[in-house]
């Protein structure tokens, strides 16, 4: 019931019928109703501009306008407006196609009476709210995707794109939408076959190299996802990421390994990667889900529930993250920390982003100096991020042994391993852990086999 009054515009060339919606009407307890009337569709335009309206009654047999063009002439200026219409059995056909292309709800005249049409004006004005609710939700999904400034597209499973965002298009050079659109991805996009996703790379971030418009090559970080309905693919949709600075620093950063400051420029490549990749992106799906909640409460409170809940999450894991960026750009934070409490945080961070399984063990709790605790808590976050990266794992381990006679970090996955002998010496990764275990003098071992996992262990 509503307290308000409802302002309700009639538009109907035959008195007799006004008059008998507003003795109906007149029947029904509690709803307090303001009339205004209009005997043409042009009438009724005029009066919607110059006066508020809460709902509109419309004849579809109207002097200046008959059948659908009558709600398409009042819809085009008043789609917020809800419209409920008034029509004689012969025109109950057109009546039917009306609720199609604006109006919510249809009354054939002489077969109502004031119960049933007060229903249909509140039922009426609550799916309109909803429509109109639902839409502002759209538009704001789509300025989302249009605005981000990473690549995002929606591609079919043969390899046709569905849509991209303007980040998209720009980022490959073309000069629209519809170009980009119409190439052959498996063909054009990718710079050899190997590099296009199979199903081992879907639901996973990986790199690529990716061919542009102009020829040239750009580095790629892509996370692709498999969208499906009851276990049958519908089509695939991910964000692209253009790397090709980053890939770049990473090779200058190669050539200045015996630089002093070596370590140092590794760890602010990896941190500005970390604040881009993983906590603005944390940011970016909260709003997302955070924008979708007035629209989704209206239709599904459980489902609307549900997503708060992952927004909790998500803000949970954004304090978390944010927390681990201030400790690195901080180090002296690590005196005050508690190593198994760092580790802790690494593993929860690394089962919330992904579905691997993280089992923890801590034994003892002997309080290291700030640059033991460093690089341990350096060493396993290098190590985890390689597993999300590469190891393909379900499963992963850590095991700290943290006592004053010994120390000992263990980490390991059940991923696809690899050879080690074919691993350069001089990789960047393994080039900092032995750089970082050696300046506290402990000893590294890496023990990988195909097929059967990884195992770090630093013992000091």
């Amino acid at each position: 019931m509503y307290p308000e009054k409802i302002t309700i515009l009639i538009i109907e060339d035959n008195p007799g019928d006004v008059r008998l919606i507003k003795e109906v009407l007149a029947e029904t307890n509690g709803e307090v109703y303001n009339f205004k009337y209009a005997d043409s569709l042009s009438g009724g335009l005029k009066k919607i501009s110059k006066n508020t309206v809460d709902i509109v009654l419309l004849d579809l047999s109207l002097p200046d306008s008959t059948g659908l063009e009558t709600i398409t002439g009042f819809s085009e200026k008043n789609k917020d407006i809800p419209l409920i219409i008034l029509t004689g059995t012969a025109e109950l056909d057109v009546a039917k196609r009306a609720l199609g292309i604006g109006a919510q709800d249809y009354l054939v005249k002489g077969q109502f009476d004031g119960a049933s049409l007060s229903r249909s004006i509140r039922y009426a004005i609550e799916r309109k709210k909803i429509e109109v609710e639902l839409r502002k939700s759209e538009s704001q999904y789509r300025s989302l995707f249009e605005d981000s400034i990473d690549g995002i597209y929606i591609t079919t499973k043969v390899g046709k794109y569905i849509d991209a965002n303007t980040a998209l298009v720009k980022m490959l050079g073309y000069k629209s939408k519809d170009e980009l659109m119409s190439i052959d991805i498996k063909k054009e996009l990718y710079v050899s076959e190997d590099e296009r996703p199979g199903p081992d790379k879907r639901n996973k971030i990986f790199e690529a190299r990716l061919k542009k418009k102009d020829g040239s090559i750009m580095n790629a970080e892509i996370s692709s996802k498999v969208i499906s309905d009851n276990g049958k693919l519908l089509h695939y949709q991910g964000i692209v990421r253009d790397i090709t600075g980053r890939k770049k620093a990473e090779e200058e950063l190669k050539k200045a390994i015996r630089e002093k400051d070596f370590i140092a420029s590794a760890e602010r490549i990896r941190m500005e990667k970390e604040i881009h990749d993983t906590l603005s992106q944390t940011i970016f799906s909260t709003n997302l889900l955070a924008d979708s909640i007035p629209g989704l409460w209206k239709k599904d409170r459980q489902e609307a529930l549900k997503q708060l809940e992952k927004i909790k999450l998500l803000t949970k894991e954004s304090q978390y993250q944010f927390r681990r960026i201030l400790l690195e750009l901080k180090p002296d934070a690590f005196l005050f920390e508690d190593l198994g409490d760092l580790i802790r945080q690494l593993a929860y961070s690394l089962q919330f982003r992904t579905e691997i399984s993280v089992e923890v063990s801590i034994k003892g709790k002997h309080n290291h100096s700030k640059e033991v605790k460093e690089v341990l808590y350096r060493i396993c976050q290098e190590a985890l991020n390689n597993i999300i990266k590469y190891s393909c794992a379900s499963m992963v381990k850590i095991e700290l042994e943290s006592l004053p006679e010994k120390t000992c970090l263990k980490i390991k996955d059940n991923g696809v391993g690899f050879d080690k002998k074919k691993i350069s010496q001089k990789s960047l990764g393994l080039y900092i852990m032995r750089k970082r275990v050696k300046d506290i003098n402990a000893a590294l071992n890496i023990d990988s086999k195909i097929g059967r996992g990884t195992k770090i262990t630093v013992k000091l």
